[in-house]
C-alpha cells in the first residue's frame, strides 16, 4: 500500500532588521508570524523546505517556530547570501565585488 508524501516550500519573509529581533518576534506570537504559520498548518506538509528566514547559529527562532507547527526533525545549515564566489557573477570584469557574491 502506498502512502502519500507532502513536501511544500514555502518563502516565509521573515527576516527582521537585527539580532535576536526574529526571535522576539516569534516569542511574541506577533501578527506577521502567526499569519505566515497559519498558512503552513493549512497546506499540511509531511516535509517543510523553509527559505527566507533569519539564521542563527543555534537555531533559536526556528526552533522556537516549531513548536508552533509541530515538525518532528528539523535542519538548518548556514546560508550562502554574501560568501565570496571567486568569480564575475555579474559580468563587470572584476571580482570580488559586492554583486559577486
Amino acid at each position: 500500500m502506498s502512502q502519500t508524501l507532502r513536501i511544500a516550500t514555502y518563502q516565509a519573509e521573515l527576516q527582521a532588521r537585527g539580532p535576536a529581533l526574529l526571535l522576539r518576534d516569534i516569542k511574541r506570537e506577533t501578527d506577521e508570524v502567526m499569519a505566515r504559520v497559519a498558512l503552513i498548518k493549512q497546506a499540511n506538509p509531511d516535509v517543510l523546505i523553509l527559505q527566507g528566514i533569519d539564521w542563527d547559529y543555534d537555531a533559536r527562532a526556528l526552533t522556537v517556530l516549531n513548536a508552533h507547527l509541530g515538525f518532528d526533525h528539523m535542519f538548518t545549515s548556514l546560508p550562502n547570501a554574501g560568501m565570496a564566489t571567486g568569480l564575475d557573477m555579474d559580468g563587470d570584469g572584476k571580482l570580488g565585488q559586492p554583486r559577486d557574491a
